[in-house]
């Protein structure tokens, strides 16, 4: 999971291997009708990159939080409500633009 969240950092990897919604719901489909380890074991690795997505530091993720509280760590004082807010407004940005390029990835391949 690691290896091509950095691969798709450095674009050595296309966004375009990356699913969401849309793609998830189809993949699911296909696993149950594998039978229930194939869909078990998807589930499996979907919580696990989950998981992994939910570190990334943006204000709005776990990850986010941990930022602020190691910059609180590193300084001694906490970022200011407006320096956070900021900061959280980056973050939700940054995951809807995420949503909206997985959802047209999606539905380009479903079209």
């Amino acid at each position: 999971i690691i290896r091509f969240l950095e691969r798709l950092v450095t674009r050595a990897i296309s966004p375009k291997f990356m699913a969401g919604p849309v793609g998830i719901f189809q993949m699911s489909g296909i696993a149950a009708q594998q039978g229930i380890a194939t869909y078990l074991a998807f589930l499996a690795v979907l919580s696990a990159n989950l998981a992994v997505v939910n570190l990334l530091p943006l204000a709005v993720l776990d990850g986010g939080h941990l930022v602020f509280f190691a910059f609180e760590a590193a300084t001694g004082k906490r970022p200011s409500a407006k320096q956070q807010g900021f900061m959280q407004q980056v973050g939700i940005v940054m995951l809807l633009l995420m949503l909206v390029m997985v959802t047209v990835n999606d539905l380009s391949r479903l079209f």
